[in-house]
């Protein structure tokens, strides 16, 4: 009967897919064949060595494993404003509003596959484009060839000040920036949630001798109950407009946007900053 108990062990595992073994089930195998001969012996101490053999193995394994799998990246910082029942989260690596919560809503939608991580850009919330925005082939000639929607959302901003409702972030050049865009400029970007509203506003400021041109843009991502219910409002009425949909540009002649069908429409005029 002692015999008998490791070969149906061992058969049952002779019994599966190759796909199914792990060496786990070598490892049982083994075992199962040394229990027998032991048995048949009366000696049990075999089985047991050959355990402990299989065990070494495996953490020595699991050992080098751990050694070569890159640990995954902290957590990346955010800043928190509350005001009254309302909320909002902010990401310094882009100055990048990705929540803003009013009577228990969350306005804005981040992807589900949006990197958290500094990775790359957050896809979600309030992304910036600037000095660039949409790819080289769309921008003005004065700014130049740089990546799509420009550096601003590659980079950790300064925390200028923050508490309680309210948060205030700077970006300034590097080497970074200078490698692809060789301008001396300021950016400074304050966020500040009552409970009624949250509100953005951007100052630029060119801190060199040299003019420049530049573009600049929110990439906002919001979330909507019914689209064929919604409406954008705001000072669109005479703006250059590139419609993307249809390859044409024109003059946007509404100041209330309907979404009608696929819509993708972003302005193309860029403004000078003087010395």
């Amino acid at each position: 009967m002692h015999v008998l108990a490791p070969l149906a062990l061992l058969l049952a595992s002779v019994a599966l897919p190759a796909s199914a073994f792990s060496p786990h089930t070598f490892h049982i195998h083994h075992l199962s064949t040394s229990a027998s001969r032991s048995t048949a012996k009366g000696l049990r101490p075999t089985s047991v060595l050959s355990a402990s053999r299989s065990t070494a193995k495996g953490l020595r394994r699991a050992a080098w494993t751990a050694g070569r799998t890159p640990a995954p990246p902290p957590p990346l910082p955010t800043i928190n404003l509350a005001a009254g029942t309302s909320s909002a989260t902010i990401y310094p690596f882009g100055a990048c509003v990705t929540s803003y919560v009013r009577d228990g809503f969350d306005y804005l939608f981040v992807r589900p596959d949006a990197k958290l991580d500094g990775s790359k850009p957050i896809s979600g919330g309030l992304p910036f484009c600037w000095p660039a925005f949409g790819p080289p082939s769309d921008q003005n000639a004065a700014v130049g060839e740089l990546q799509q929607h420009g550096f601003a959302r590659n980079l950790e901003w300064e925390v200028e000040s923050s508490g309680g409702s309210s948060a205030v972030l700077t970006l300034a050049p590097n080497e970074y920036t200078r490698g692809m865009w060789d301008k001396e400029f300021k950016l400074t970007y304050t966020v500040t949630l009552t409970e009624e509203k949250l509100s953005t506003s951007l100052s630029v400021a060119n801190t060199g001798p040299d003019a420049w041109s530049h573009q600049g843009a929110l990439h906002s991502y919001f979330r909507v109950g019914d689209i064929d219910a919604t409406t954008v409002r705001g000072s669109f009425e005479g703006k250059d407009v590139l419609d993307k949909v249809k390859g044409e540009r024109g003059v946007e002649g509404r100041a209330e946007l309907a979404i009608a069908g696929e819509t993708d429409a972003p302005p193309v005029a860029a403004m000078v900053i003087p010395r």
